[in-house]
């Protein structure tokens, strides 16, 4: 079964993935006392060979943008993913819970050591595919022009 905070959103290129985590994200942080930690967000260029993010350098970012200094920060992935899955999880406990929000990911390697682990950290996904990531899968599809709305 999912974890109930990660929803991934899986569709071809351009059919709106990220517009839709980004307005989803902007509404949740509207909610009151629903991110009051606020909202990471990285493409992660998964589709760019040539510029596409490595994990680490993700880590990095993330364990900065949350208020760890350059010099507490730990080489390797493995020690900046167990810091990074660690404050969060302190900062929910504290009430300060977060939203992450993982654009482009092109693998389940590329995106796996960016989530959350506590269950009360929230994560949107998107991708060009259905990784496996224990999420709640929302696959979207292009819109036909020629049909009707739903009424």
């Amino acid at each position: 079964m999912p974890q109930p905070s990660r929803i991934a959103v899986a569709a071809r290129a351009g059919v709106g993935k990220t517009e839709l985590v980004v307005q989803v994200a902007a509404r949740a942080l509207c909610e009151p006392n629903s991110f009051p930690g606020g909202v990471l967000f990285i493409d992660l260029l998964g589709y760019d060979p040539e510029r596409q993010l490595s994990p680490e350098r993700v880590l990095d970012g993330f364990l900065r943008a949350l208020g760890i200094s350059g010099e507490h920060l730990p080489d390797g992935l493995q020690d900046l993913q167990r810091l990074y899955r660690s404050v969060p999880a302190a900062l929910a406990h504290k009430g300060r819970r977060i939203l992450v929000v993982v654009d482009n990911a092109s693998s389940t390697d590329q995106v796996t050591p960016l989530l959350p682990t506590d269950g009360m950290t929230a994560v949107l996904t998107t991708s060009r595919h259905t990784l496996n990531i224990d999420a709640r899968l929302h696959d979207l599809n292009v819109l036909d022009t020629n049909e009707d709305p739903p009424s």
